[in-house]
């Protein structure tokens, strides 16, 4: 019988349990290895309690899977919220210098009691004193005017650094909602991979099939100055099928 060595990852395809439609491919894994565990209970006796017979339970089966990049989708399969694309607001903070009584802010601030708006200056690398926004003219210099995108300043704060944060609307953002009543789903699951042959050193193709697995709801999303780029875990519980006792199928064709 020939003897195989595996090493190679699998890319991974989710389908939808219901629909049998696809829902995301991955093909930049890292790891996808799969376990297999069970309990045991032990039957002892005799001189020295020796074990003499055993019993296995519990079958368990789980999928690690570990992304080198992740998309939107992706997130939205691990947090059980589809991703849409809406209008949102985005937060912004900008430091400028006062130049002929005026700072260009890159985009048009949404300015009302709902949404931040807020003008210091700059001292010591940090904000200092608050200006207020004055909607009647002239400026004086603790104050300011907005026009567009346009903040205009009294002559005295030219030369001076402004640090200005303000929420802009964005009228295509791509939004995903972490919440606290949505988890991921069920989903079936195709790996498709290679296994070497030992005898001729030919790679032969092998897939898993898993009819029923849950995302589990677990995950960590790494941001560090150094190191390696963050990595994206995506852990699957794998479940029996619902008419056989049948988990994992690998089938090397």
């Amino acid at each position: 019988m020939a003897k195989y060595g595996a090493k190679e990852v699998m890319d991974i395809t989710f389908y939808d349990t219901v629909t049998l439609k696809p829902v995301l491919y991955l093909d930049t894994l890292k790891i996808t290895n799969l376990e297999n565990n069970a309990d045991e209970a032990v039957a002892r006796g005799g001189k020295g309690n020796p074990e003499l017979l055993s019993w296995d339970f519990n079958r368990t089966s789980t999928v690690a899977v570990q992304d080198a990049l992740m998309s939107m989708k992706s997130f939205g399969l691990m947090s059980g919220v589809d991703p849409v694309v809406k209008t949102e607001y985005i937060h912004k903070r900008e430091v400028h210098v006062v130049a002929t009584g005026t700072v260009t802010i890159a985009e048009t601030p949404v300015v009302d009691s709902s949404h931040i708006m807020a003008v210091y200056k700059l001292e010591d690398g940090e904000e200092g004193v608050e200006l207020t926004v004055d909607p009647t003219t002239p400026v004086v210099d603790s104050k300011y005017t907005i026009s567009g995108n346009v903040l205009s300043f009294d002559a005295g704060n030219n030369g001076d650094s402004m640090i200005v944060y303000y929420q802009y609307e964005h009228a295509s953002a791509t939004v995903l909602e972490i919440r606290s009543d949505a988890f991921p789903g069920y989903y079936k699951m195709i790996g498709d991979t290679v296994i070497r042959n030992a005898s001729n050193g030919q790679d032969e193709s092998f897939q898993v099939v898993i009819n029923k697995c849950k995302i589990q709801p677990t995950n960590t999303i790494t941001f560090q100055a150094e190191g390696d780029p963050s990595v994206f875990d995506m852990n699957l519980k794998v479940f029996k099928e619902d008419d056989s006792s049948k988990m994992i199928t690998m089938i090397k064709y």
